[in-house]
């Protein structure tokens, strides 16, 4: 099956070993940790040495302890609009004194575009190769076995080999392919564990923390004028303030050249009913209220 970077038309090149010079990424794990990391209250240190001594009365106050939605917000803001602005230090001395994201800017020639329906496709995971048995083809999910099938594909392609690319969050279908990459059929399952698996504990407890923070949220952002009022700033709320000054004053990306990337697949090979929109959306609240429903019901 091709790889994730081979349908968004990304070359991957693998270092070449012992050669710590060519892995770029190694040189930001540091950053990330003194420079991101840090600034955030419940920071733990790399190891059992660099971890604070207030960490464990830090975390006693939940309070202090931010959702993954606050966290995501943040880091975004930080790395767009914070760190990106900060004076560019490469190599090239004639952009010494301007802003990484002016240089990025200045040198970009060619941005990639891709429709909502594309990138569906493109960045669903993908299984390897199996042959078609007697219950179709089938997925693993926390070790429980899930098959999929249907008349068509038991009949006309039993004993292919094929492999699934599928939604991680909404498991009760999987589009099948050949190995040349063709689309044959979306296969829905056939297994009760789908239930079971989607109204867990855990996964009915994940959605409600989901809800709950955002219900946090909203009364820490109420709080906000209060810290600030009585003058105590962290280093993130400077951060954080500096990187809302840069958004507001952000200039737009223009790139020379917009290219289209789509998904190699014909409207054909994705049936609509009649009304259907093209535009394959995840109702995420909705996903939440059906488990909520289901606890109430057990």
């Amino acid at each position: 099956p091709p790889p994730v970077f081979e349908r968004l038309g990304i070359k991957m090149t693998n270092a070449i070993v012992r050669n710590a010079k060519a892995k770029i990424i190694e040189r930001r794990f540091r950053d990330v940790k003194d420079r991101l990391s840090r600034l955030f209250p419940t920071y733990t240190g790399g190891n059992v040495v660099e971890r604070p001594e207030r960490l464990k009365k830090v975390i006693k106050d939940t309070d202090n302890i931010p959702t993954d939605y606050e966290f995501t917000q943040a880091v975004e803001d930080i790395l767009t609009y914070y760190m990106n602005e900060k004076p560019y230090s490469g190599a090239v001395s004639s952009d010494s004194g301007k802003s990484r994201m002016q240089v990025y800017r200045e040198q970009l020639k060619e941005k990639r575009v891709a429709a909502e329906l594309d990138l569906n496709l493109m960045l669903m995971r993908s299984t390897r190769s199996q042959k078609v048995g007697r219950r179709g083809v089938h997925l693993t999910v926390a070790c429980e076995k899930i098959d999929y099938y249907n008349d068509d594909l038991i009949l006309n392609h039993f004993g292919e080999s094929v492999y699934c690319r599928y939604d991680p969050e909404d498991i009760s279908k999987v589009r099948i392919y050949d190995l040349d990459d063709n689309y044959i059929m979306t296969a829905p399952t056939d297994n009760e564990a789908v239930l079971a698996y989607g109204a867990s504990k855990d996964a009915v407890a994940q959605a409600l923390r989901k809800v709950k923070s955002l219900e946090k949220l909203t009364k820490q952002e109420l709080k906000a004028s209060q810290i600030t009022a009585f003058g105590k700033e962290t280093a993130l709320n400077l951060v954080l303030a500096t990187a809302e000054e840069n958004k507001a004053n952000a200039e737009e990306i223009n790139p020379k050249v917009i290219s289209v990337h789509r998904a190699d697949e014909t409207a054909e090979q994705l049936p609509m009913a009649v009304g259907q929109s093209n535009i394959v959306t995840i109702d995420k609240a909705k996903m939440i209220r059906n488990l909520e429903q289901r606890q109430k019901e057990e």
